[in-house]
C-alpha cells in the first residue's frame, strides 16, 4: 500500500488526526527542518505549495501558520533526495518555519504501517 492510497493527496484531514491520536498514542518530537518533503517542495508548477505564494490560500495560511503550538504530521519515508519524513499535514507549518529561521519543529511521527491500521479500520 502507498501513501496515495492512504491519504489520496498526501493531506491528513482533522478525522484522521482524531483517529490517529486516539489509537495511536504519540508525543511530538523535535525534528529537523530540513528532513521534510512535502508536495510541491521541489516542483516549480504545483503553487499549492504551503509557502508565501500558495495558490491554495494566497499565502493567508503560511503567515498565519502556528508551528510553535501546533505540530506538523509527518510519516517516515525515504525520499529520494533524502529526507526522512513526508509531510502529511502542516506544509504552511514547515515554510514559515523554515522562513523564521527555525532549525527545528515538532512533528508527530508515524510509520506507514500505523497509517494502514488507520485505512483498515475503515
Amino acid at each position: 500500500m502507498n501513501l496515495s492510497t492512504i491519504f489520496g493527496n498526501y493531506d491528513v484531514g482533522d478525522e484522521q488526526q482524531e483517529w490517529l491520536k486516539t489509537n495511536l498514542s504519540r508525543q511530538p518530537q523535535e525534528l529537523s527542518t530540513e528532513g521534510f518533503l512535502w508536495y510541491g517542495k521541489y516542483n516549480k508548477h504545483i503553487t499549492a505549495n504551503g509557502s508565501a505564494t500558495c495558490s491554495c490560500c494566497n499565502g493567508k495560511l503560511f503567515n498565519e501558520a502556528n508551528y510553535k503550538d501546533y505540530p506538523i504530521w509527518v510519516v517516515e519515508y525515504d525520499c529520494t533526495k533524502g529526507e526522512k519524513y513526508l509531510v502529511m499535514d502542516g506544509k504552511h507549518r514547515i515554510n514559515k518555519a523554515i522562513a523564521d529561521g527555525e532549525t527545528t519543529i515538532k512533528a508527530y511521527v508515524y510509520t506507514l504501517a500505523e497509517l494502514e491500521t488507520y485505512v483498515n479500520s475503515k
